[in-house]
């Protein structure tokens, strides 16, 4: 009896363990002034060319002050924007997941 508890134990750790580390591995949103091109690249409406464009702006120009800054980058229009804004912010705030 106090193997198969003990089993049942650790089976339900392994379980859990494995779960806490699936969620842990889901995008959260992103600093715009950190992320990389592979993590942009992610965000919805977001290729790769637009997410090499708003790291090479912030390159050129330095840290975006705002959000809406993003407008300034060739391929970001309005709609792309809104469709990112809750994904993205400019320093800390809590972390939001992207879907996939």
């Amino acid at each position: 009896m106090k193997k198969i508890l003990i089993s049942t134990f650790l089976f339900v750790m392994a379980a859990g363990i494995s779960l806490g580390i699936g969620a842990c591995a889901q995008p959260q949103s992103l600093d715009v002034n950190t992320a990389t091109i592979e993590d942009l690249d992610r965000l919805p409406k977001v290729d790769r060319q637009l997410a090499s464009n708003i790291v090479s702006y912030r390159d050129a120009n330095g840290p975006f002050a705002t959000v809406e800054e993003l407008l300034n980058v060739k391929g970001m229009d309005n709609e792309r924007l809104q469709e990112i804004k809750p994904y993205v912010f400019i320093g800390w705030e809590p972390p939001v997941q992207i879907p996939e």
